[in-house]
């Protein structure tokens, strides 16, 4: 009957929603996601929201083309009006839109189910929500305010709901490597000491701490690592779509230092196939980005510019400026010093304004030695420097807010408002809360949305 089959439908629905938390309680789970994603191809999506949800995350780590993915995903966000799972079905399709670099669509579902865990008084919520915020953060490049909302996830996990901290710690030491802060870095895993736990969330801490000792400069370890986080994120013969682990490409990078050169080249091609069939921008410039330095040469150039232009594209500022970074140094090698000088300083003026220490330092080094000047950086004495977030924050400080205030009516906690008031403090160059409403009366409103595209450059010169 019609009753029989809505009743199924929904009981189905809860059993992917539950597997996405604990896969190994539901194997078939597999199979009707399976199935549900074959009669997506044949273009009949199933009615259900939560079932869309739970069918794009699938998808996503099952490497099939963003495109698909984003048709799915987009169909969920507008069927979802109430999640009642925790924010869990949610979550499947925030993360699916994520790791397709479809930021735009993952920030409005976010905020809502924010509001709603507030509401509720829902500490799973909360701790989704804020996980969720630092990914956005991170994948955007904006690395403080990722620090701050990983902090926030955090404190819930510690507060007694820890089901995603390998997930936030594996992001939070992350973005201190990008930061250059390599000992906070370090301590930050040391929250999930041991034997890293099976899939995707053991794959993500292995991949940390890869990054980590890439950074000290211990590439054998840093191989090792990596290598190990691809194979515990493997179901089966399946291995993880660097959508969701680009681990190929670090580890790329980490066999060339070792001087092992077919390796690398191995390493990297692998990935950099299956990027492009994907199709995700930040995904491919990544790989892009991999492949050029591992192959070199003028054909290692192309593949470098190809990145720029492909995450040009993309809203992942930080690995735009990664990949401008070492298009610049190429162009360098190659005596190509006009092109090289302007690409650099763009790169240099990038990796200041979003805080990532080692790369402004490399780029300022590289720029130099290509013969060109680094500009002083930017003075922070203008609210156009302000991110959104410490744009809300100081706004309703200025209003006359306090701190406790301000965090309930943005749904983060009091240190993150007071992480952000520090940031604030220091852009436009002021002191205290009292200062705020004239340092905020600077601005004509002109800035909104211009800390998106502040890591694009202008055409590069003819080769």
């Amino acid at each position: 009957t019609g009753q029989q089959v809505g009743l199924a439908r929904e009981l189905l629905t809860d059993q992917m929603a539950i597997a996405a938390l604990q896969p190994e309680l539901c194997p078939e789970a597999a199979m009707r996601l399976a199935a549900l994603a074959d009669d997506a191809r044949r273009g009949r999506l199933p009615a259900e929201a939560a079932l869309l949800a739970q069918l794009a995350s699938s998808m996503v780590f099952s490497g099939e083309p963003a495109r698909q993915v984003r048709e799915v995903a987009s169909a969920a966000v507008r069927g979802i009006s109430d999640d009642t799972f925790y924010g869990i079905t949610t979550g499947s399709v925030v993360l699916a839109l994520i790791h397709i670099d479809a930021l735009d669509l993952a920030g409005p579902p976010v905020e809502a189910t924010m509001e709603r865990a507030r509401r509720a008084g829902s500490l799973i919520g909360t701790g989704f929500a804020s996980d969720w915020r630092a990914m956005l953060h991170y994948h955007r490049g904006e690395l403080d305010q990722a620090i701050a909302a990983a902090g926030d996830t955090v404190e819930v996990c510690q507060a007694g709901w820890d089901l995603c901290l390998p997930w936030v710690v594996s992001l939070l030491a992350r973005a201190h490597i990008d930061r250059g802060d390599l000992r906070a870095a370090a301590e930050t895993l040391r929250l999930c000491e041991g034997t890293p736990e099976p899939g995707q969330a053991g794959a993500l801490l292995l991949e940390a701490r890869g990054h980590l000792a890439l950074a000290r400069g211990q590439e054998a370890e840093a191989l090792a690592s990596l290598e190990a986080a691809g194979a515990l994120a493997a179901v089966g013969d399946q291995t993880a779509p660097p959508t969701m682990l680009p681990w190929r490409s670090a580890a790329a990078l980490a066999a060339a230092r070792l001087g092992q050169r077919e390796r690398a080249a191995a390493l990297a091609a692998a990935e950099l196939a299956q990027a492009r069939r994907i199709g995700a921008r930040r995904t491919l410039g990544v790989a892009l980005r991999a492949a050029g330095l591992i192959t070199g040469g003028r054909a290692g150039l192309e593949l470098l510019a190809e990145a720029v232009a492909v995450l040009e594209r993309s809203p992942a500022g930080l690995e735009r400026a990664r990949a401008m970074t070492d298009l610049g140094a190429a162009y360098r090698r190659a005596g190509q010093l006009p092109a090289a000088r302007e690409t650099l300083r763009h790169a240099w003026q990038a990796a200041q304004d979003f805080g990532a220490v080692p790369l402004a330092s490399r780029a300022g080094e590289e720029l130099r030695t290509a013969g060109g000047r680094r500009r002083s950086p930017r003075r922070h004495a203008d609210p156009a420097t302000l991110t959104p977030a410490e744009q809300r924050v100081a706004q309703l400080v200025a209003e006359g807010l306090g701190t406790p205030e301000s965090a309930a009516t943005l749904y983060v906690s009091a240190k993150t408002i007071e992480w952000h008031l520090e940031h604030v403090y220091r852009k436009l160059a002021i002191r205290s809360r009292r200062q705020l409403p004239t340092a905020l009366s600077r601005d004509d409103g002109s800035h909104i949305g211009a800390h998106a595209d502040h890591t694009r450059r202008p055409r590069t010169p003819e080769r």
